[in-house]
């Protein structure tokens, strides 16, 4: 009797079919949030485990085989930067490493403990060039978890691009500071539009950093309370405004900001939904 004949005959032979027919609509229409997210590792386990069953016929061997090709992309995915979320969100650091992120001066300004991100140290940017959306944003929702120390300076670029050494020339910054001696505080879309001398946070405490881009209007919220909506005039900001940066909505990376040695920032999470 041929394996598949015995598969057939056995108790479990419409559970088998079953499974095959399962097996087959992976092949053929894999679901998305297979292929992005957390699932897939699950599923691709399974598959491989009952692909070496006594009674799998070859056929449907050939087949499994087929979709462990088709989600294995999904379980990089998920190895390299975290899955989807169940609102979009991709987590863009994994808490152990800077893997996907690029330091362009000064790297001790900068070092992973207890799943935080410490920045601390001379003068350096932190350059996100992952693989989420190839490191390029237009539209997007970004969201940090942040808690800054006494007298710290710190920021968060977007639409941005590395750059070896300096302040980042081109994009914007969501500012990150609730004591230094700067008068623009956190919540500010600093030098554009500026949450002036008081911050709507306490240092040494965990705050929800929300930046949303939208076409020509840009959303800043601290802790869920918006403290700045910017909406971009044709011709971009004034000249005052850009301070000689270039401060035009476009696209690009996020950056975060190493501002001096007597700044201490923690970060614990970047979040990040490209948006249409």
């Amino acid at each position: 009797m041929s394996a598949s004949a015995r598969r057939k005959s056995s108790g479990a032979g419409k559970a088998w079919n079953a499974l095959d027919n399962y097996i087959l609509l992976l092949t053929i229409k894999p679901p998305a949030n297979l292929i992005s997210g957390q699932g897939v590792c699950k599923v691709c386990i399974g598959i491989a485990n009952l692909h070496a069953a006594p009674y799998y016929s070859s056929s449907m061997k050939l087949l499994s085989a087929l979709a462990l090709t088709i989600l294995m992309p999904g379980l990089a995915l998920a190895d390299h930067h975290g899955s989807k979320d169940k609102d979009g969100f991709f987590e863009l650091f994994n808490g152990k490493s800077l893997d996907g992120w690029t330091i362009n001066e000064s790297p001790d300004s900068w070092k992973v403990s207890d799943g935080k991100i410490i920045v601390k140290g001379p003068r350096s940017h932190l350059f996100y060039t992952g693989k989420v959306n190839k490191a390029n944003f237009k539209n997007f929702e970004a969201k940090l978890q942040v808690l800054t120390k006494k007298g710290a300076n710190a920021g968060f670029y977007f639409h941005t691009k590395f750059q070896k050494d300096g302040w980042p020339k081109k994009g914007f910054e969501a500012q990150i500071n609730a004591t230094q001696g700067d008068p623009k505080k956190t919540g500010s879309l600093y030098g554009v539009r500026n949450v002036m001398n008081t911050a709507p946070h306490k240092d040494e405490e965990w705050f929800d950093y929300h930046i949303a881009v939208r076409g020509n209007k840009i959303t800043i919220k601290v802790n869920g309370k918006t403290t700045i909506e910017y909406t971009q005039p044709e011709g971009g900001p004034t000249k005052a405004e850009r301070g000689g940066f270039d401060r035009f909505l476009d696209s690009g990376t996020f950056a975060i900001q190493c501002h001096d040695p007597g700044s201490e920032v923690h970060i614990r999470s970047v979040k990040v939904k490209p948006l249409k």
